[in-house]
Order: structure tokens, then C-alpha cells, then sequence
């Protein structure tokens, strides 16, 4: 009988030992040694090796007890021009972050200074003009977004927040039915970006229910009730008025064109 347990207690001493081994050989083997950041995209504001510095305190820990989310969200605090695509552990020991730049489109008044907001409203700068800050050669004023005094706020890294809703989607289709470019394709997105930028000037949302888009040629398209347009809506605009009706150059330099739903069908008419 002493003898079996005996023989129980060595086998559980042997366990032990051997899953303190494991754990010392695993935190050896899957420490992380190498950081790597990637970017998707021509960058403008990020520099992959800075980034790389700011996680240097990874170095070392145990690969399998990263977290992800904690690491995507220090380098996005750190770097707000940064989106993190998503964190890959290589093993045994190496961690890629992949990385796309956030490219300025907007320019969101608020008082005396603007906010410049990425394609989905996250404010990546506050500046007194609404100027780009991408280099000369490519750099085009941000779009203006102009809303009533005082309805827009919020700090670097936060989506900007107004008073009323604001569907920063609704220009982001517009965007996409001017260039044709499918959504999710960083890199074509970073050269295109420029041509949506030629197109649109500003964007008055002082009403709460409508809003005036001027383009950069002097066309300027009232959205009624421009909460309940889509997709469908930029397609109009784009195509079937813009590039369709408003042929001639002065044409486009001095209509107004008004876009309404009519029982459920998208309707213009034109004036100059």
C-alpha cells in the first residue's frame, strides 16, 4: 500500500516537473524576438520603423500571451494617421503588424478650427485652415465640411460627433461611383483619393436635414432630406447629372441641381 503511494507521488512530482519544464521551454522558444511592422499603403505620415520602436517592450514576452487588441489600439493612440488591419503572430517568435495609413479627407469646421477626419469621420488633426497636409506635388484642399456653429467636436483619435447625424458614408459612395474603385483596396484608395478630393469642394450641413455639396467646377447638388439617400443616390449624381446633363463646362460651373425622393424614387431638377 505505502509502496502505490508511494509510486502516486512520484508520478504527480514527475507531472509537475515536467509542466514547469514546458512552461520554461515554451517561454523560451515563443518569446518574442522580432517586430515587424507592415504598411499596405504609400505612406505619408507613418514611418514603419518608429513604429516598431513604440513596441519594443514586446520583446521578449511570451508570443502565445500577446493581446491583440491592446496592441492595435497603442499603436492607433500613438499614431492616429494609423489603422491597424490586424496583428499576426509568426512563430515561434515573430510579430507583423499590418498597418494602412488613414489618408485626411475632410475638414470639418468647428468654430475657429477644423477638424481633419478620414474618410469615416475619426479625427486625425485639428489645424486653423482647412488645408491638406499631404506634400505639395499631390496635395489638394480637404474637402470642407460646414456645419452650425459649434455642432461638431471631438479630440485626435475620436470620430468627430455632431449635433445631428451626420452619414459620412453617404459621401464615401460618392467617392466610390466617381473613381469605380471596390471598397477594401488600400493601395488603389491611396491614388485615387486625390481625384475624389478635385471633385468635391465643400459640404454644407448647417440644416439639419439638408445638405449642399459644391464641387470644385462650381455644380452645386442640394440633398433634400439627405439622411434617406444611398448608394443609388451617388450613382445619380455622378453619372446621370454630373457627367450626363452637365455636359458643357459652364454648365456645370453655374447650375444648382436639386435631388429629392419622390414615392421612393430618387428625383433632380436642374436650374442655372
Amino acid at each position: 500500500m505505502q509502496i502505490l503511494k508511494n509510486k502516486k507521488i512520484l508520478i504527480l512530482f514527475c507531472v509537475l516537473v515536467g509542466v514547469a519544464a514546458l512552461a520554461v521551454l515554451s517561454g523560451v522558444l515563443f518569446s518574442v524576438q522580432h517586430i515587424e511592422v507592415r504598411l499596405s499603403n504609400a505612406a505619408f505620415e507613418l514611418k514603419s520603423t518608429q513604429m516598431e520602436e513604440s513596441l519594443e517592450d514586446l520583446r521578449g514576452r511570451n508570443i502565445l500571451a500577446l493581446n491583440e487588441t491592446e496592441i492595435a489600439d497603442r499603436l492607433e493612440e500613438a499614431y492616429p494617421y494609423a489603422e491597424v488591419l490586424r496583428v499576426e503572430r509568426v512563430f515561434p517568435s515573430r510579430v507583423v503588424v499590418h498597418v494602412a495609413e488613414r489618408y485626411e479627407v475632410y475638414a470639418v469646421q468647428s468654430g475657429e478650427v477644423f477638424l481633419h477626419t478620414d474618410r469615416n469621420g475619426r479625427i486625425l488633426r485639428i489645424s486653423d485652415s482647412p488645408a491638406s497636409n499631404l506634400p505639395l506635388e499631390t496635395a489638394a484642399d480637404n474637402i470642407v465640411v460646414r456645419t452650425a456653429e459649434g455642432t461638431a467636436s471631438g479630440e485626435v483619435g475620436q470620430a468627430v460627433s455632431f449635433s445631428y447625424a451626420f452619414q459620412s458614408d453617404l459621401l464615401y459612395q460618392l467617392w466610390l461611383q466617381t473613381t469605380h474603385l471596390p471598397d477594401g483596396e488600400s493601395a488603389q484608395e491611396a491614388m485615387t483619393m486625390f481625384e475624389y478630393r478635385q471633385f468635391l469642394e465643400e459640404v454644407d450641413l448647417t440644416l439639419p436635414t439638408n445638405a449642399d455639396v459644391l464641387t470644385r467646377e462650381g455644380a452645386r447638388f442640394r440633398l433634400l432630406s439627405y439622411q434617406d439617400h444611398t448608394g443609388e443616390f451617388c450613382a445619380l449624381v455622378y453619372r446621370d447629372i454630373y457627367l450626363t446633363k452637365l455636359t458643357d463646362a459652364s454648365m456645370r460651373a453655374n447650375s444648382e441641381v436639386n435631388i429629392y425622393l419622390e414615392n421612393q424614387r430618387l428625383t433632380y431638377t436642374i436650374s442655372r
